[in-house]
């Protein structure tokens, strides 16, 4: 198991950012808490994410693949199955983070996010692994830490969108 990050990389100073609420002590824990899930999330571990995530087997989760997952238990399952077959080429990148807390919750909203994963051994064009990707995800404060109780992921899209594209 990855260990549980004490502080943010040098990384989310450069990354543009808009906090909305929450005392100082909340922004750091909300960001922090987000950093170690996309570390877990990175290295497909399963021991750090159940420290992050809400044990709610109600709880989903929308990955890049287009499925719905619930509860601690899809996230295991769909893990131990990439697990094999990605390689980390290194850590993500954050993107541009807008964050709103309020009353015990948070809403962590990201786009433009990297991933460097890479397929190995069989090639299948069909396999879903995009280079970039935008994410939302909710937290609530519950026992004194944030976990999360929603997650969704989705490919980024590039090129002009189609409002902007003067057609």
């Amino acid at each position: 198991m990855l260990e549980k990050p004490t502080a943010l990389p040098d990384v989310y100073s450069k990354v543009k950012m808009s906090i909305d609420g929450g005392t100082k002590a909340e922004r750091d824990e909300v960001l922090l808490a987000y950093h170690a899930y996309m570390l877990a999330n990175d290295y497909l571990d399963f021991d750090l994410l159940a420290t992050l995530w809400d044990d709610n087997p109600e709880n989903l989760f929308f990955n890049t693949n287009q499925h719905t997952y619930e509860g601690l238990s899809d996230w295991e399952n769909i893990w131990i199955y990439y697990r094999p077959k990605f390689k980390l080429e290194m850590p993500y990148h954050p993107g541009r983070l807008r964050v709103v807390i309020r009353d015990g919750m948070a809403l962590i909203a990201s786009d433009g996010v990297k991933r460097f994963k890479s397929w190995v051994g069989q090639s299948n064009a069909n396999w879903h692994n995009p280079p970039a990707y935008r994410s939302t995800m909710v937290m609530l404060k519950t026992g004194g830490a944030w976990k999360t109780v929603h997650a969704h992921f989705s490919e980024q899209g590039d090129g002009v969108r189609p409002d902007k594209s003067g057609l």
